[in-house]
C-alpha cells in the first residue's frame, strides 16, 4: 500500500462515512485504500480537535531554524555551483551543528532553489556584447512587415556519433557501467552538412551538401547562386539575408556576389547562434533524427533520413516577429 500523507478533504470524507454513512472504520479503510489504523487516528483526532487537519507542531522536528535555512539559501545564491555536500560541510564549520546533503538539499527546494544543467552559452566578449547590443537596437523593433521578407539560413553538421547532452536512462544502484546504460562517445564515424533557409511566409528546400567541406566558392555556386537569388529576384529589394559570420560566407568571393546581385546582408553578430531563428528549425530536424527508432549507421541511411525530413522539418517555423 503506497504511503501518503492524509490531506483534509481525505479527513473530512473519513468523517463523513463514519458519522452520516454509519459505516465501520475498517468498512472506511476498505473504501477509501487506507489502513484500518490510520482512519481510526484521524477520526480520534478529529473527536478531540475539531479539526480535519492535523494537529500543529506534530511530525518531526526540523533541524535548522529559519536563520540557517536563510543562510543555506544566501550561499547557493552566491555560488550557484556549489552542491549541497560543500554547503553542510561549511554550515558545520560555521555554526558547529551537522546536517546532511540531503537536509541540505530540501531546504533549496523550499526555496526553489532545484538543481539543473547549466544553459550552454557562447563565451562573449566585451565586443561581441557591444556588437549583440547594436544588433538589438537596430532590429529589435521589427515587426512582422519588416521579418517577412528576411531569409534565416545557415548551415549546420549532422554527426553519425555524438553526444549532445541530451541521453537520460533510468537506472537501479549499480547499474552505472550496464552496456545497456552506456553512451558510447565516439566522433568518427562521419557527417554530412546541410543548409536550409526559412521566412515568414515560406522556406527554401532542404541543401544537403556533399563532402568535402563547404568553401566560399561551393557556398555561392551550390547555396547563393540556386537558392537564394532567384528569392531575392522574386522578393525584390525588401530581401535581406540573415546569416552568421562563418567561412565560407566571408571570403571575397561571397561577398562579391552578393554585391553584384544586390543581396542585402543583416549585420550579423559574432557568437551569437540564437539571435537567429534558423537554429530552432536545426533543433527540431536533430530532435526527430534522434527519435528514429531505427537510428541511421551509416552516412547513407543519415542522407536518406535528412531527405525524408527534409520536405518539411521546419515549415511549422517562421522569421521571428
Amino acid at each position: 500500500m503506497v504511503r501518503r500523507t492524509l490531506t483534509q478533504e481525505d479527513v473530512l470524507r473519513m468523517v463523513t462515512l463514519i458519522e452520516v454513512g454509519r459505516l465501520s472504520h475498517s468498512e472506511v479503510a476498505r473504501r477509501i485504500g487506507r489502513s484500518q489504523s490510520v482512519v481510526t487516528r484521524a477520526y480520534n483526532r478529529y473527536l478531540a480537535t475539531g479539526q480535519h487537519g492535523r494537529r500543529r507542531g506534530q511530525g518531526r522536528k526540523r533541524c535548522t531554524s529559519d536563520r540557517e535555512d536563510r543562510a543555506l539559501r544566501h550561499s547557493s545564491v552566491q555560488d550557484p555551483r556549489r552542491c549541497p555536500a560543500d554547503l553542510a560541510r561549511q554550515h558545520h564549520e560555521t555554526t558547529g551543528r551537522v546536517v546532511s546533503r540531503v537536509t541540505v538539499r530540501r531546504r533549496l527546494l523550499e526555496a526553489g532553489l532545484a538543481c539543473r544543467r547549466p544553459a550552454k552559452v557562447p563565451s562573449l566578449t566585451a565586443n561581441h556584447r557591444r556588437d549583440r547590443r547594436g544588433f538589438s537596437n537596430n532590429y529589435g523593433n521589427w515587426r512582422l512587415p519588416q521579418w517577412r521578407y528576411v531569409l534565416a539560413a545557415d548551415e549546420c553538421r549532422i554527426s553519425l556519433e555524438g553526444n549532445d547532452d541530451r541521453d537520460r536512462v533510468y537506472r537501479r544502484r549499480g547499474q552505472m557501467f550496464d552496456k545497456r546504460m552506456l553512451k558510447m562517445t565516439s566522433y568518427n564515424g562521419g557527417s554530412i552538412m546541410i543548409w536550409a533557409g526559412i521566412m515568414a511566409d515560406g522556406r527554401t528546400d532542404l541543401v544537403i551538401i556533399p563532402p568535402p567541406g563547404l568553401t566560399g566558392r561551393r557556398y555561392v555556386d551550390e547555396v547563393l547562386r540556386p537558392h537564394v537569388l532567384p528569392l531575392r529576384q522574386r522578393i525584390g529589394e525588401r530581401f535581406r539575408l540573415q546569416e552568421d559570420n562563418a567561412r565560407p560566407h566571408i571570403p571575397n568571393v561571397a561577398r562579391q556576389f552578393r554585391v553584384a546581385n544586390n543581396i542585402e546582408k543583416l549585420e550579423h553578430p559574432a557568437c551569437s547562434p540564437g539571435l537567429n531563428a534558423i537554429e530552432h528549425a536545426r533543433d527540431e530536424l536533430k530532435r526527430r533524427l534522434k527519435k528514429l527508432r531505427r537510428k541511421p549507421r551509416n552516412l547513407q541511411e543519415i542522407y536518406a533520413a535528412v531527405g525524408r525530413f527534409g520536405a518539411g522539418f521546419h515549415r511549422s517555423f517562421s522569421a521571428p516577429s
